[in-house]
């Protein structure tokens, strides 16, 4: 995201799973490991929050205030020219297949379990 002049930018993401936690850029569930690279910026976890701003809800069904809180990743930026990659890795009780990912300058790195890795050139 490039501009000229300071901006805040702020991704959220919501998740129906349990466990979770972020650390370093990284969030992890008993569902989904999200690997935040590049810009780190803020990172928070919000589940069931009302104030400043209502975050980490899900409607279970058609009944008004039918919710139950969930965690989501709140990750806020501020800056002229930021670059930021979020990837997201499904797994089961095995755990992520993605041991590590890495952005640079040109190239985001995904590294898995077992040694394998694949490259994607971003120029």
């Amino acid at each position: 995201m490039t501009s000229d002049s300071e901006n805040e930018y702020e991704a959220i993401w919501h998740f129906d799973t349990a466990n979770a936690t972020v650390k370093d850029g990284k969030f992890k569930s008993d569902d989904i490991t999200v690997f935040i690279c590049g810009d780190l910026g803020e990172t928070e976890i919000a589940c069931g929050r009302r104030e400043p701003s209502m975050q980490g809800w899900i409607c279970r069904s058609s009944i008004q205030g039918n919710i139950a809180p969930i965690p989501t990743l709140l990750h806020r930026i501020n800056g002229k020219n930021t670059r930021t990659v979020n990837v997201f890795s499904l797994h089961g009780s095995e755990g992520s297949p993605v041991n590590a990912v890495n952005l640079n300058e040109n190239s985001l790195t995904i590294s898995y379990v077992g040694g394998k890795y694949d490259t994607i050139e971003l120029n």
